[in-house]
């Protein structure tokens, strides 16, 4: 509200200096009277806002005290408790803070500073406060004075005209919701491009709260793409998955794969379909979820272009171990970043039955691990899997772990126990992570790269997709695939993410090993660019 206010403010204080020089016929009279309530309204609520902090701060001030006298008797206890328990002095201190002290404490923590404050400012009650329908005219006001005197963007918003300087400048905020007003008219996109431009410029890490930037980039990648400059919306979404944090990053992995989509002639859904060119409220849409361009995926309707191979390479590859001169891999890279490679032809026929024999008869329903949790829940998506956990340090799997250390040149020291997955018809899971924001194994560390064998053939479905880079790999007997989830900085690689699409016609088996990060630091080591 007191954003809408200020920004009304702003546009009115500005039209109204304009209309009263002569210098643009406005369409929308400037009720003078109203005006000043809007200023009285501005005055009173800041009042009330520099009360308010100072009410917390007080509250804030007050609980500090009773904590550090509360710190100071407990201490005494911790020194000497029998003393303490048996001096009928003390003894009454702690029966009595417990009783009284304590109760008024928590009196005071549940205790809303603002509620008696609230009272004192009912006088605002007398004023109307000015309605959307009032912004949206004061913006198409200001917006048509733009457009018919021909004025930058960058100068309204810096409060210049020609050889006028008014005290009042615009925000990033504001310069959005001016943008907001015509982002959806197909004769002003444009208008509010320039407009989300300018807002994106004067945005302040330090005076704006991040949802604001979600909002901000939200809608600009939406105008780039909106006025034909999807290839620029695709870059800057790709821009802000790859260097903000894991919950701003998700936001904008939806946007960059719905762009990509649509820049690679993919099909896409219209975001804004059924939304009227005076909306004004972004909410009414959302991007695409990435179950539903994972499903199209799998149903092999994306066409993926020939840049997303241009640089790949199949080679022979004799480097890592010895064992390589002799018996050299068959790589084929799949994306360079992050690393994604297929082995073709790494297991034996031997060993792939000795991993089948070992979880045979002991296959157990799976409950996935939820990314938000620490617990062990079963996946809200439809599939038949079951699952065991083969422990690494049995002799059977010697040979195998020396051979998939050297290909990682990874050690298996913080490595998991191998997981063996049956998936029957149905089978399947939706995008993930392996790696977890949080709530993993604080004695392995975050799963740094995984290590998947195929151990048989499947006649119909069972890809495994990496659903924000477009790669589908193809289960194919004895192969391994083998990626990345952590960048260098040890922050979560957005693209890591994928799902096995469903097995339609057979079953698959497949064997999981995951690295972790711990004791790997000399095997892969890490770097403090923010950006690697």
């Amino acid at each position: 509200m007191l954003r809408i206010i200020t920004l009304h403010l702003a546009m009115a204080v500005l039209s109204y200096h304009l209309y009263s020089s002569g210098k643009v016929a406005c369409q929308t009279s400037i009720d003078e009277r109203l005006l000043q309530d809007y200023q009285e309204i501005d005055s009173i609520l800041l009042d009330f806002l520099q009360e308010a902090i100072l009410s917390i701060v007080k509250k804030l001030n007050d609980l500090k005290l009773m904590k550090s006298h509360y710190l100071f008797e407990q201490n005494h206890l911790k020194l000497d408790a029998y003393r303490y328990a048996s001096d009928i002095i003390q003894h009454f201190k702690l029966v009595k803070r417990i009783h009284y002290d304590w109760e008024d404490t928590l009196e005071t923590i549940k205790k809303n500073p603002l509620k008696d404050l609230g009272k004192k400012y009912q006088k605002l009650a007398k004023f109307t406060y000015p309605s959307m329908t009032q912004l949206k005219n004061t913006v198409r006001v200001f917006l048509e004075m733009q457009r018919s005197m021909n004025l930058s963007v960058k100068d309204l918003a810096n409060g210049h005209h020609q050889n006028a300087r008014y005290p009042t400048k615009l925000s990033s905020s504001d310069c959005q919701v001016i943008a907001s007003h015509c982002i959806y008219n197909p004769t002003r996109q444009f208008a509010a491009l320039e407009w989300l431009k300018e807002a994106y410029k004067r945005f302040d890490e330090k005076k704006e709260p991040p949802l604001n930037k979600q909002m901000l980039i939200s809608d600009l990648a939406f105008a780039l793409s909106k006025t034909g400059s999807i290839k620029e919306a695709v870059d800057l979404t790709h821009d802000f998955t790859t260097r903000l944090n894991m919950d701003d990053k998700n936001a904008f992995f939806d946007m960059y794969i719905h762009f990509k989509s649509k820049l690679n002639n993919q099909p896409v859904n219209d975001m804004n379909e059924g939304i009227s060119p005076d909306d004004t409220s972004l909410e009414t849409w959302t991007y695409p979820t990435r179950e539903s361009h994972f499903q199209e995926v799998c149903k092999q309707l994306i066409k993926f272009p020939r840049s997303n191979t241009a640089d790949l390479r199949c080679h022979l590859r004799r480097e890592g171990s010895p064992l390589f001169f002799l018996s050299p891999l068959k790589e084929e890279e799949l994306h360079l970043r992050p690393k994604i490679s297929i082995y073709h032809e790494f297991l034996t026929n031997d060993g792939i039955d000795k991993i089948i024999e070992s979880a045979r008869n002991q296959m157990l329903r799976e409950a996935t691990r939820n990314g938000s949790s620490a617990e062990y829940e079963v996946d809200q998506y439809v599939r038949y899997r079951k699952i065991i956990f083969l422990e690494k340090g049995i002799s059977n799997f010697e040979s195998l772990l020396k051979r998939t250390n050297a290909l990682t040149g990874l050690s298996d020291e913080t490595a998991g126990d191998i997981q063996v997955n049956y998936y029957g018809s149905g089978g399947g899971h939706a995008p993930r992570y392996d790696a977890y924001y949080e709530h993993f194994d604080p004695r392995l560390g975050n799963p740094t790269t995984t290590v998947q064998f195929y151990l048989n053939n499947v006649q119909v479905g069972g890809e495994t997709v990496f659903d924000g880079l477009d790669v589908l790999v193809k289960p194919e007997k004895g192969s391994v695939l083998v990626w990345d989830n952590l960048r260098r900085n040890g922050l979560i690689d957005m693209f890591s993410g994928h799902g096995i699409c469903p097995v339609f016609h057979g079953h698959q088996l497949t064997a999981t090993l995951y690295y972790h990060h711990k004791e790997q630091v000399l095997h892969r080591p890490c770097t403090m660019n923010k950006y690697e």
